[in-house]
């Protein structure tokens, strides 16, 4: 059997292991998912986020999958299309009498017999809504224990709603069974240790057929930039500092052409160089000679890389970095705004002011300044094209946390080969992207004792700041591949990012969108977030541009408010101010709802952190 869903759809409620509700075929399991071949998807960025997603998994299920690199071609890359399944769980129940039935059985019946319980003759069979899952990625039907007697023909199942105290009962002699227990005679099983009184990790566990823990689908986003274009970047041997640099509003200049300069630069000085040899070597035979040395001086400033010596300033204020290879937040931040459609505060101003919008003027002058002074932020700018690509990797069952649950790669398709699946979704859709004031990030988690160090004088100084203080935030992009081994200054960082991440999608109506069709892209070096549609479609109806253009100012005064308030309050407040009444996203959440307190913005305690802060919009206005 098999349908059609929306790709978003397929990525996280119906790839290969996942079961949902069919509105006629009832309960169904996800054999297969046929796909499309995509075009233009970064390949390369597929491969370093799944290798660094692999690494935070490693001893949890990681060598099951092929290297990345080295076994590339074990992959099958594709565009999710078609949904192939089979009704699960097999264990049916008649509606009168409650004779447990198995449909492998009922499908040997001749077609014309009649569709009605083989005990009683009157009863339709319906599905047992239960199944029972491991950490390890196993699912089965529940099993049916059998009466001593009369084996399991006369077995039915007391359902009270509660696991712990459902029964099974032979209807001939009353024999009784509790739901049996067993353990999965698995890897993960036989790594949890025997004394360390987790032995309940063993069992297989009972869950409903639409509980949220029969599958976590891991779906991680890239930002589906030119291969080609973030390669130039990175072949100039100080790419990272001349990254920095533009991030720190050093120089203006389009850092494409500063890179391309840079390399026809280079090329030259080594011809330069030769000139230099030759000249000096006639200076030796006729002397000090003023031609020569103009034209010396002159090949010395023609050898002289562009942007020399805000690199070298970036040198000085960051002494311990060591690399120069840049990260890819910091690759992706840059080349988003400086080779996509981006309109920035002096374009908006200008666009608005054009259509003698005096009011609406006004409203977005409030807006920028609402968004500095209360919100903290320094930049917001909206991309019209914003190539966004989410990919789904594999799966967990019962957790969806590193070391609770094994990562578990999609089943190869029949049709191609054992090649393990990665489904991928791509699209030019539109986003806007804000940017945390470094100084003021710097000056927060000082006041609040999470690090040492002087206070800043000036953004770049802050800049810098971050850079020596928060160096693990450019080893990772988005909040997944976060590592264990944080700092507490970046762990309230990323927290930072990550809740007013979630305020602003859940007021993105101001938009026109609903804020389950929107996700977000977190780059915690560079401090920023990017809201964006999850439109795939071959248009965008540009909802975003007119947040930005014209409800900027109430959008971000809603999300700033609704820190302060739960719906489930006090007892939100009290486990950490953090649910599903305020922050918590069903769908398109890539941290899977961590990381995340309005107590980091209002002040409180902060879970993640294990302490109370000051509230980072607190201080802010102060």
């Amino acid at each position: 059997m098999k349908f059609y869903r929306s790709r978003t759809q397929i990525l996280y409620r119906y790839v290969p292991g996942s079961i949902f509700e069919h509105d006629y075929f009832g309960t169904c399991f996800v054999t297969d998912v046929n796909v499309n071949a995509p075009d233009k998807l970064n390949t390369s960025g597929i491969q370093r986020i799944l290798s660094a997603y692999l690494d935070l998994w490693a001893g949890f299920g990681d060598d099951a999958f092929p290297d990345p690199y080295d076994e590339w071609s074990e992959y099958k890359v594709g565009i999710p299309d078609r949904v192939i399944f089979e009704p699960f769980p097999p264990i049916v129940e008649c509606s009168r009498c409650g004779h447990i039935n198995d449909l492998s059985q009922l499908r040997n019946q001749p077609l014309d017999a009649p569709t009605v319980c083989s005990q009683c003759g009157t009863g339709k069979y319906r599905q047992l809504q239960y199944a029972t899952i491991h950490n390890c990625g196993k699912l089965s039907p529940i099993p049916v224990p059998k009466c001593p007697t009369h084996g399991d023909e006369y077995m039915v199942f007391e359902d009270t709603g509660r696991f712990v105290t459902a029964y099974w009962k032979c209807k001939k002699c009353s024999y009784t069974r509790g739901m049996p227990r067993y353990t999965c005679q698995c890897a993960f099983s036989r790594a949890v240790a025997s004394d360390s009184g987790e032995d309940y990790k063993k069992n297989m566990q009972y869950v409903r057929t639409n509980d949220t823990s029969v599958l976590y689908s891991h779906v991680l986003p890239i930002v589906n930039l030119s291969e080609e274009s973030q390669e130039k970047l990175r072949q100039d041997p100080q790419a990272h500092y001349l990254l920095l640099a533009k991030l720190w509003s050093l120089f203006d200049r389009n850092i494409f052409d500063v890179a391309r300069e840079r390399a026809a630069t280079a090329a030259q000085s080594q011809g330069n160089a030769q000139q230099k040899e030759l000249i000096e070597a006639l200076k030796n035979q006729i002397g000090d000679n003023v031609s020569a040395n103009q034209l010396l001086e002159q090949l010395k400033k023609t050898s002289e890389l562009p942007e020399r010596e805000n690199i070298d300033r970036v040198k000085s204020l960051v002494p311990r970095l060591t690399s120069t290879e840049p990260s890819q937040a910091l690759l992706e931040h840059v080349a988003i705004l400086e080779s996509l459609d981006v309109i920035d505060e002096a374009q908006v101003r200008e666009n608005v002011d054009s259509r003698n919008d005096q009011s609406g003027l006004y409203d977005l002058d409030q807006g920028f300044r609402f968004a500095r002074n209360q919100l903290g932020l320094q930049d917001i700018w909206c991309i019209t094209d914003f190539p966004i690509a989410m990919v789904a990797v594999g799966f967990s069952r019962g957790s969806k946390s590193i070391g609770e649950a094994l990562l578990v790669p999609f089943r190869p398709s029949k049709n191609d080969g054992g090649k393990v699946p990665l489904y991928v979704v791509t699209s030019n859709t539109e986003g806007i992207m804000l940017q945390l004031n470094p100084l003021r990030v710097s000056s927060w988690l000082i006041e609040n004792n999470l690090t040492g160090g002087e206070y800043p004088l000036d953004d770049i100084e802050s800049w810098a700041w971050c850079k020596n203080m928060l160096p693990k935030l450019s080893e990772f992009r988005g909040i997944t591949n976060a590592p264990d081994d944080l700092n507490i200054a970046e762990k309230a960082t990323i927290t930072l990012l990550h809740t007013i991440s979630h305020l602003l999608l859940k007021h993105i109506e101001w938009s026109g969108f609903d804020p389950e069709s929107v996700g977000e892209y977190i780059l915690p070096e560079t401090l920023s977030i990017v809201i964006h549609s999850n439109n795939y479609s071959s248009f965008t109806i540009g909802g975003m541009v007119t947040l930005y253009e014209q409800r900027l100012h109430g959008w971000l005064r809603d999300s700033y408010n609704a820190a302060f308030n739960c719906i489930y309050n006090p007892i939100c407040e009290d486990e950490g101010s953090s649910c599903v009444g305020c922050l918590h996203r069903q769908y398109n959440c890539e941290g899977f709802n961590q990381y995340l307190s309005r107590a980091i913005l209002k002040g409180g305690y902060v879970p993640d952190l294990s302490r109370n802060v000051k509230g980072y919009w607190m201080i802010s206005h102060e």
